[in-house]
């Protein structure tokens, strides 16, 4: 005799949080979209503070990997994400579901999107992320909030896209 499941997976929480935002960029490289996939992967290759990863479920590197990400801040402090490959075409696209792993509430999902161009390969990453104010905020402290989260947001990932051109750039 076949059990009938209880129904659907639950669905990843979306928390408390009351914004939404939006951050893009793009690069072009004169390098393979190959290359730059691999790359994309190899962390330590590229991303500061990068201190490890454990896949906690699924197959590594394919859909439905999940994955606790760990980073060393400036002053030290270890912070730990999860991460959830929700779509993967190899070589071309990426897309990730973010999560804090103390709240288990979702916070962002990354799009990263691979091209190859005559010259090698154009990157596109499209970050949404939402974010919680502190409580009794008003719209233009939230408003505020947002647009600062915004601008940090997008130093960060261009600087990020630098070091992946400076590792590309590497024999």
């Amino acid at each position: 005799m076949s059990s009938a499941p209880d129904g659907p997976a639950p669905l990843p929480s979306l928390g408390s949080h009351t914004f939404g935002a939006f951050n893009v960029a793009r690069a072009e490289w004169k390098a393979p979209c190959e290359q730059v996939w691999r790359l994309l992967f190899d962390r330590a290759a590229w991303m500061p503070g990068f201190a490890g990863k454990a896949v906690i479920d699924g197959t590594e590197g394919a859909v439905g990997e999940r994955a606790h990400f760990t980073s060393r801040a400036a002053d030290g402090t270890l912070h730990t994400r999860l991460e959830e490959i929700l779509h993967l075409e190899p070589g071309r696209r990426l897309v990730m579901r973010l999560e804090t792993v103390a709240e288990g509430a979702t916070t962002a999902f990354a799009d990263w999107r691979l091209q190859s161009t005559p010259e090698g390969c154009a990157l596109e990453l499209n970050l949404y992320w939402l974010d919680l104010p502190q409580p009794g905020s008003d719209w233009p402290a939230t408003r505020a909030l947002r647009e600062g989260y915004i601008a940090a947001t997008q130093a960060v990932i261009e600087g990020h896209l630098e070091r992946l051109r400076q590792a590309l750039a590497r024999p």
